[in-house]
Order: structure tokens, then sequence, then C-alpha cells
């Protein structure tokens, strides 16, 4: 018959279509599978730039930490020497001055670019009183020249000598506080957010 031809002919065809849509298939599957791969890489990449990038951020804050630290026990030890309670001999009852860091300039600079706000209140809370005890201090030396040279100063000095040594548990606590916020933040322990500070109440009126 004429149309004999046609069912194998059909079938040949129909076969080939098959193959090609099959083909076809695979490629998308390939492409998509390639687009994915591509993907993952290109997350996996983000992720280690970005655990690079705070790697990094945490060495810096700990080498600034670890300075600012430094330089608080400069003054820790310089605390204990300022009109000592129990001397051996009158030359180390005196006002020692304030130990000055090499190229401080640099180093605050490194320590204010990476504190946190929460190190920076304390820090602030530190140098008040560093300041208060280096002032009341030096007030007594005054006072006490004033007297080995017969001469009335108008200084309390033994009034004076008593609040040394409470300013000088105030400069201690207060680094006791800095320290303690280091050592919770290098732990990961605090985010070093600033705290809210009380406001003095208004005297009534």
């Amino acid at each position: 018959m004429a149309w004999e031809w046609v069912a194998p002919v059909a079938g040949a065809v129909t076969g080939v279509a098959v193959g090609l849509a099959g083909i076809i298939a695979t490629y998308k599957a390939g492409n998509r599978q390639q687009a994915t791969a591509l993907a993952v890489v290109r997350q996996q990449a983000d992720v280690q730039v970005a655990v690079a990038r705070e790697e990094r951020q945490q060495r810096r804050l700990e080498e600034a930490y670890l300075e600012m630290l430094a330089a608080l026990t400069g003054i820790h030890y310089w605390v204990f020497t300022i009109y000592p309670m129990i001397t051996q001999t009158p030359e180390q009852f005196t006002m020692p001055p304030l130990p000055e860091l090499p190229d401080s300039a640099r180093k605050e600079a490194l320590w204010t670019a990476y504190w946190s706000a929460r190190v920076e209140q304390l820090m602030k809370d530190w140098e008040a009183a560093v300041r208060k005890l280096r002032g009341t201090g030096i007030h007594i030396a005054m006072g006490l020249s004033a007297e080995q040279k017969g001469r009335e100063s108008g200084i309390d000095v033994p009034a004076l000598l008593l609040e040394l040594e409470e300013q000088k548990r105030e400069v201690i606590d207060a680094d006791k506080r800095v320290r303690e916020q280091v050592r919770l933040e290098l732990l990961g322990q605090h985010d070093g957010h600033a705290e809210e500070v009380a406001a003095d109440p208004s005297p009534s009126s």
C-alpha cells in the first residue's frame, strides 16, 4: 500500500524528536547545575571574605585593647607611689610625675578607633579619676613645699592625704571595670554597647 512507509518514518521522526528533547533537557539541567554551583562558590567566597575581614578586625581590636591595658597598668603602679602611707625613706613620700607613654598620640588614636562605646564610657570615668587624684597630689606637694619653707599655704595637707587614699581606690576600681569590660568583649560575651547613665535628680525648689 502507498501509506505503508508512513508508520516507519513517523516512528523514526518521533524517536529523533524524543532524542533531541532529552539532549535539550540534559543541556538545560546541566546549565542549571552549573549556575547553582557558581552561585554556591560565590556565596562561599563571600562568606570567606567576611570571615577574613572579621578576623582582621578582631586582631586589630585585640592589639588596641592590649596596648590600652598596658597603659593602664603603668598608671596602676603609679597610683601606689603617690604619697604612700608606708615608706622606707622620706624621699619616697612624694608626688611622682605621671608616666608618659612613648608615641602616646598614635596609641590613643589606635584605641579610640577600635574601642567600643562601653569601653569609651569606662575610660572617661577612669581618666576623670586619674585627673582628680593627680590634682590632689599636686595640692599636697604645694602644701608640703610651703611648710618646708615656713610659709602658710592655706592647704589642709592632712585632710587631703585622707582624701588621697579614697581617690586611689577610685582609680583602681575604674581600672578594674575597664579590664573586665575588655575581657568580656574579647570573649564575645558583651557587644560593647554604651550603658545609659542615670541623670542626677534635680534639686527640689
